[in-house]
């Protein structure tokens, strides 16, 4: 999985949702692992439980940011027979900016490091001019950055152990009882 949590670290839906004030939220890093676990599927549709224990994320909170992602067009979900989610475009056509956008709206790239309610080019804090270019690098770096970049380190750094399966070891692309029933 890429960048594993604290295991020091309580994941409940308050503390997974906090922003670091110059990190991306925890959010956003199950995001990206959850994608690049579906991403290694090749286009097979894969269920919600089997990508969360890929990526070591709680199963429900996972549910609620592939609603978003899904919103934001980034994966493709479908429920009942035959159902399971997939991504909805090529790894190499999502950027880490798409899914942290999908997730949280960056709201810090528009923000004053310092807190300040009024920080603008003509009203500039201490720190204004620094922040103002490191946030344009940021989002430029997130932006060239794509899903596949993601697993191929996974891949190479072997930090996600192959395909996505569930507890058992069962492949993910067949069919169960629950499946048929629009139980996911």
């Amino acid at each position: 999985m890429f960048l594993k949590s604290d295991p020091e670290v309580d994941n409940d839906q308050a503390s997974v949702a906090q922003t670091n004030m110059l990190g991306l939220s925890q959010s956003v890093s199950y995001a990206v692992s959850a994608l690049a676990c579906l991403g290694q599927e090749g286009g097979n549709r894969t269920f919600v439980r089997n990508i969360a224990n890929c990526a070591e994320v709680p199963p429900a909170y996972l549910a609620k940011l592939f609603t978003k992602l899904a919103a934001a067009g980034l994966i493709d979900s479908k429920r009942g027979w035959r159902g399971g989610n997939q991504l909805a475009r090529p790894a190499e056509e999502i950027s880490l900016f798409d899914i942290a956008e999908a997730i949280e709206d960056l709201p810090w790239l528009n923000k004053c490091l310092l807190g300040g309610a009024e920080c603008s080019d003509e009203r500039a804090c201490p720190t204004h001019g620094f922040w103002s270019g490191t946030r344009k690098n940021i989002e430029r770096e997130l932006r060239s950055r794509t899903l596949a970049d993601v697993i191929a380190f996974n891949t190479k750094n072997d930090l996600d152990g192959g395909k996505v399966s569930d507890a058992a070891g069962t492949d993910t692309t067949r069919e169960t009882e629950e499946s048929r029933y629009g139980v996911s």
